[in-house]
């Protein structure tokens, strides 16, 4: 049995088999239907090294600065490993590539919006139903090593 955190003051306990559909009643008559899923593997880049124009300020707009970003792509990897087939996977290469033209195609105020951009173009291009993006900005902050956005998506 595992737990499942909603909120800051409910705690409920999931039980049941993978597919089975869940009926968790809440306070206020609020009914929320959870759908156990299938164990899932991924995909995933660390550190994908993007030189773009990114900022609010107004000398941000005239340089280009890097940004890093970490991308997880839930997907089925089992039949491409029996088989040893790329096409039956996730191509990393062509993720970067995406991602990489999408980010510097033009410029952009926040990294939130880089975030959001990238997780919608992982989710309609590539065969995937979940994603986590995570969006850096090393240098932002002089204090700190690197701040940054983490948002994890899924296909509606």
């Amino acid at each position: 049995m595992r737990f499942l955190s909603i909120g800051f003051y409910v705690k409920i306990a999931l039980a049941g088999q993978r597919g089975d559909k869940l009926t968790i009643c809440l306070p206020d008559h609020l009914t929320l239907n959870v759908m156990r899923n299938e164990l899932m593997d991924s995909v995933f880049i660390k550190k994908l090294c993007i030189d773009t124009v990114i900022g609010v300020y107004e000398w941000e707009k005239n340089i280009q600065q890097r940004l890093e970003l970490d991308l997880e792509l839930s997907c089925h990897t089992a039949a491409a490993a029996q088989d040893d087939d790329i096409r039956q996977t996730l191509d990393y290469s062509v993720i970067a590539t995406q991602v990489t033209e999408l980010v510097q195609a033009e410029p952009i105020e926040l990294i939130e919006t880089v975030a959001e951009r990238v997780a919608t173009l992982l989710l309609a291009n590539f065969s995937t139903d979940r994603v986590q993006v995570t969006v850096h900005k090393p240098g932002a902050v002089p204090s700190a090593e690197t701040v940054g956005v983490r948002i994890m998506r899924e296909r509606s």
